[in-house]
Formats: C-alpha cells, sequence, structure tokens
C-alpha cells in the first residue's frame, strides 16, 4: 500500500509540475526547456515504477508457487494418512 501511495504522491507531483509549466508567465524558450527536463524525470520515474513493478511480479509468482507446493504436499500427506487409516 505504501508503495503505491509513494508512486500516486510522484505522479501528482510531475503532473502538477507540468500544469504549473503550462500556466507560469515565463518565456517560450524557458518553458521548453523545463519540459525536456520533466519529460526526463518523468521516463527516470517509468523506468522506477517498471522495475517495482517486475519485482513485485516476481514476488507474486514465486508466492503463488510456492503455495502450490504447499498445497500439494498437504493433500499428499492428507492422501497418505487416509490410506494408512485403510490398510492398517
Amino acid at each position: 500500500m505504501s508503495n503505491r501511495f509513494f508512486e500516486g504522491v510522484i505522479v501528482g507531483a510531475v503532473i502538477g509540475a507540468g500544469v504549473s509549466l503550462l500556466l507560469a508567465p515565463q518565456s517560450g524558450k524557458e518553458t521548453r526547456r523545463l519540459l525536456r527536463r520533466l519529460k526526463d524525470d518523468r521516463r527516470e520515474l517509468i523506468e522506477s515504477t517498471k522495475q517495482k513493478t517486475d519485482e513485485l511480479i516476481g514476488k507474486a509468482v514465486y508466492a503463488i508457487e510456492n503455495g502450490f507446493d504447499r498445497v500439494s504436499r498437504m493433500v499428499d500427506r492428507k492422501k497418505s494418512d487416509e490410506y494408512e487409516e485403510c490398510h492398517g
């Protein structure tokens, strides 16, 4: 939850910065320079978000696979226990 909040704050800041640039009274040259810088910042944000997403997906896949393995072992153990009860 805190990662999503942090990413939301960053995205909001980037959007707010973009709007303020467009509404600020400054020269076109200065605005273009600031927009280029904003674009570069956004690229870093996108790369960072992509990397975090890939890490989270990897952790989720690991957790799911680990969960399936645990459930499979539990089912096998239960089958074995029931077999032992029936066949002594």
